[in-house]
């Protein structure tokens, strides 16, 4: 299974789009992207899927507001949402499935789809920018980055799962680092004086959060040797709250999300002569002088999954 974070990269779409002078160029753009992954993957089903309005909205009220303030990402949100039914619209007759949840996004629902796919014994491919993604890499599961051209898998994972100028060897390092830390693109806080390289000391010096934790409620010794700033960390109520919140707004299989609400899965069959007209409305020149081939790999995935 490929599972494709199309907000994700719509909206990366429609900004280098913006930049060429195309400010509506990201429908094509994704439509060729979404052709070339079904014609390098001809045994496994592609799956966009799409962003609702995220349940960590009312879990934390700041969640992504820092986006609102900066009127260039503004103008090309505008932008992208103008385009985005049309893409729907395009894939759905191309016989690309589609799925969505009100209160989840791409990566939320990334998360349990590539999990139930790995307990079958089934391999998945996950395309999206966004490195929250990288949490979900294991023996099974790749992560795979178009715009910056990088394949993660269990055997880099370390080359890749970067926080602030440090690297983290297991996704769960890397969860525990990110909830110590916070997230400026998402607009979460940190605990306040754990950065990435207080998360490293924990790691190496005792494993896990947990294992802090436990050396330190459990060994009065051990706790006063802890420098100062981890001291604080066990002592301020405030600090334990703020971490634990951020492990749940971050960590994509936390056991304290709700439960997925208004799921939505789009799968019509290929349509070629709607689709076509659909190229035509639009002025799609590139895909209009190469009907045949540009279709060919949806025609070859409708005839693989009637088989």
């Amino acid at each position: 299974m490929i599972l494709v974070d199309c907000n994700n990269l719509g909206f990366a779409s429609t900004a280098t789009a913006a930049k060429k002078g195309k400010p509506h160029g990201a429908v094509l753009d994704m439509l060729g992207r979404m052709r070339n992954l079904v014609r390098e993957n001809p045994d496994r089903k592609v799956v966009a899927l799409w962003d609702g309005r995220s349940w960590r909205h009312d879990a934390y009220p700041p969640y992504k507001a820092g986006r609102a303030k900066d009127p260039k990402m503004v103008k090309l949100k505008e932008l992208w949402v103008e385009d985005r039914p049309a893409l729907q619209r395009g894939l759905a007759l191309l016989g690309v499935q589609q799925i969505s949840a009100k209160n989840m996004e791409a990566d939320d629902l990334a998360a349990r789809l590539s999990a139930a796919k790995v307990k079958k014994g089934g391999r998945v491919k996950l395309i999206s920018s966004d490195r929250d993604w990288l949490q979900l890499v294991n023996e099974q599961i790749t992560w795979i980055d178009p715009i910056r051209e990088r394949t993660v898998t269990h055997l880099n994972f370390a080359e890749h799962a970067k926080i602030g100028d440090l690297y983290f060897n297991t996704p769960w390092q890397f969860i525990q680092a990110k909830a110590l830390a916070g997230d400026v693109g998402d607009s979460i806080e940190g605990v306040g004086g754990l950065g990435p390289a207080a998360a490293q000391w924990i790691f190496t010096e005792y494993g896990s959060v947990q294992g802090l934790f436990n050396e330190g409620y459990l060994d009065g010794k051990a706790y006063v040797l802890f420098p100062k700033k981890f001291r604080d960390f066990l002592d301020s109520a405030e600090k334990l709250e703020a971490y634990e919140r951020n492990l749940a707004l971050v960590w994509l299989h936390s056991p304290h999300a709700p439960p997925i609400q208004g799921l939505t899965s789009i799968a019509q069959p290929f349509n070629r002569d709607a689709f076509m007209d659909f190229c035509e409305k639009r002025n799609f020149t590139t895909i209009l002088l190469r009907e045949a081939i540009w279709l060919a790999p949806f025609e070859q995935a409708t005839k693989e999954q009637a088989a």
